[in-house]
């Protein structure tokens, strides 16, 4: 006959804890800061030196001319030319109408002669005329330092604050039932149930 057999599990209670520490935490607030920079600059500069030379009065006494001295001169040359060719013209024609009919005239012959020798004695007369050159005429502006430097600025404003920011996270400690405690019990015929 087999024997009954009592079999007892049982479970303590386990009690489980949990902590958390308090913090306290720092901060220093950073400053603030505001400014405006603005870099020196050179606004000075220099002109550059200047020589004006005016060479033409030199160079119009030995025979260079511009083209509006050239158009004035030549002008006033051709005006007197064509008078004096009006005038001489009209002279030969009274003349050759007063004297070209009579006897033995040579009106026509003698009035080229005339303007021959008068051509001739012209060129022969080889006059020379000595004139002192004019000296150039010149005029300089020496350089010259022009303009202002700019000293630029530079403005600063701190501002700070006058406490620290802090903090606090409080701690804390639970306790709880992590396994409750428990007693079971049951019969087994012949031998224990040692793995229940």
């Amino acid at each position: 006959m087999e024997i009954p057999r009592l079999n007892i599990r049982q479970t303590m209670t386990r009690i489980g804890t949990h902590s958390k520490l308090a913090t306290v935490s720092t901060r220093v607030l950073p400053t603030e800061r505001q400014g405006d920079y603005q870099a020196p600059r050179s606004g000075v500069g220099f002109t550059q030196a200047k020589v004006d030379i005016n060479s033409y009065p030199s160079r119009r006494a030995y025979g260079y001319t511009n083209h509006g001295d050239f158009a004035r001169e030549k002008g006033s040359e051709g005006l007197s030319d064509l008078s004096g060719a009006t005038s001489r013209h009209t002279s030969e024609a009274w003349s050759i109408i007063d004297n070209a009919a009579k006897p033995g005239s040579r009106i026509l012959i003698d009035q080229a002669k005339s303007r021959a020798n008068a051509f001739i004695s012209e060129y022969k007369s080889g006059a020379v005329v000595a004139k002192a050159i004019p000296p150039p005429q010149m005029s300089a502006q020496p350089s010259r330092i022009v303009g202002e430097n700019d000293p630029g600025h530079y403005t600063l404003d701190i501002k700070t604050q006058p406490k620290a920011d802090v903090q606090v996270t409080p701690g804390s400690f639970d306790i709880y039932v992590e396994q409750k405690g428990d007693i079971q019990r049951w019969v087994t015929m012949g031998k224990y149930d040692v793995y229940a």
